[in-house]
């Protein structure tokens, strides 16, 4: 991120890391969803709110929790997955659209 610089910097690229291990992971075994808990103190709020502005640059959806813990829940789609609930829609219209009189 433009704007992070030194330690801050540092400790953004080690989370981010961490959550392209994990969603590579997650990928691997078929999953389009991986729940974390941000060991990221309060204080840096810019760090968390740079991390969740690249995820959301990459196209993942994004959403931040704050309970006892930050709670980040990232989720994706493969492009296969949603070329076949595009072709199921498409399909599922036309059929009834055939049936109308």
């Amino acid at each position: 991120m433009d704007y992070l610089e030194g330690e801050n910097l540092e400790v953004f690229e080690s989370h981010k890391a961490k959550v392209v291990e994990n969603i590579t992971k997650s990928k691997s075994m078929g999953m389009n969803k991986i729940t974390a808990i941000l060991a990221i103190d309060d204080e840096d709020e810019i760090i968390q709110g740079a991390l969740i502005s690249w995820l959301i640059k990459e196209g993942y959806r994004v959403s931040l929790r704050k309970e006892d813990y930050n709670i980040l829940v990232i989720e994706w789609w493969e492009y296969d997955v949603l070329f076949k609930a595009l072709i199921f829609r498409i399909n599922s219209d036309y059929f009834f659209w055939k049936m109308e009189p």
